[in-house]
């Protein structure tokens, strides 16, 4: 899978890597890459990748709807994380 990688990597606390199982070393981050369209044309697309650092395994946001989509794959099949921004405080001051 060829891409261009946009801005930082971030790891993902707590999260096990689904191919080797190792702990605390998956990240993710954004990248751009060009799909082939339904018209057969390429054109660019935002994506999100998540890798482990320990296997170097890899799964694309994108790839991994349209399999399940093409499988007939339920909402069962899909665990969706939610990415904090660290650079937020969530406290609110008095």
């Amino acid at each position: 899978m060829e891409y261009t990688t946009v801005g930082s990597k971030r790891f993902i606390a707590g999260a096990v890597c689904p191919q080797c199982k190792a702990a605390d070393k998956t990240v993710t981050f954004a990248v751009k890459r060009f799909i082939q369209s339904q018209e057969q044309e390429l054109v660019e697309a935002d994506d999100e990748i998540m890798a482990c650092v320990s296997c170097c395994f890899e799964q694309s946001k994108l790839e991994l709807s349209a399999a399940s989509h093409n499988t007939g794959g339920s909402q069962d099949d899909v665990m969706p994380i939610k990415i904090r921004d660290a650079t937020k405080s969530t406290s609110s001051t008095s």
